[in-house]
């Protein structure tokens, strides 16, 4: 089994930003920290996107996975 992505210090850490110092989380799944700051600000939707990229041959390997993992 592989570790969370959130641990239980981040979260404490998120939400005494916002002032919620007694709270029972539960995770239904292996969410990101930036899933948790969603749910407690509320409101927020996600749209999806397309991303297009020009000239890809120009670019070298290593700047192409960066790129990759910036849209992940």
């Amino acid at each position: 089994m592989r570790e969370p992505r959130v641990d239980a210090e981040a979260v404490k850490a998120v939400l005494g930003e916002y002032k919620a110092l007694n709270a029972d989380v539960y995770f239904g799944d292996d969410y990101e920290i930036d899933d948790l700051v969603d749910v407690v600000e509320g409101g927020r939707v996600y749209i999806p996107a397309l991303y297009v990229v020009n000239k890809i041959d120009q670019i070298s390997l290593e700047e192409l996975q960066v790129m990759d993992r910036l849209v992940r």
